[in-house]
């Protein structure tokens, strides 16, 4: 089996829930999905029959708490460089 064409493909990684993005903002899984769903933080969402389910990459979540520990609040990047 040649895996060399995996070699270049960029590292998959995972998605968190809510709780778990929450507990590494420290904040809660409530607080989280708000702050998905107003477009303060970084996240993918999967809508659902019923209600979105919020999905958080914790590279978007450190990313995003460099970003404001120095000034740049994410609202007010441009929508081409958001991660969603």
């Amino acid at each position: 089996m040649n895996v060399e064409h995996l070699k270049s493909q960029p590292q998959f990684e995972p998605l968190v829930s809510a709780e778990v993005a929450g507990k590494y903002l420290g904040f809660s899984g409530e607080k989280v999905r708000q702050m998905a769903r107003e477009g303060t933080i970084p996240c993918v969402p999967f809508p659902g029959r019923k209600r979105t389910v919020w999905r958080f990459r914790i590279s978007d979540l450190q990313e995003y708490v460099t970003k404001i520990s120095n000034g740049v609040r994410y609202a007010e990047e441009p929508v081409s460089e958001r991660v969603h």
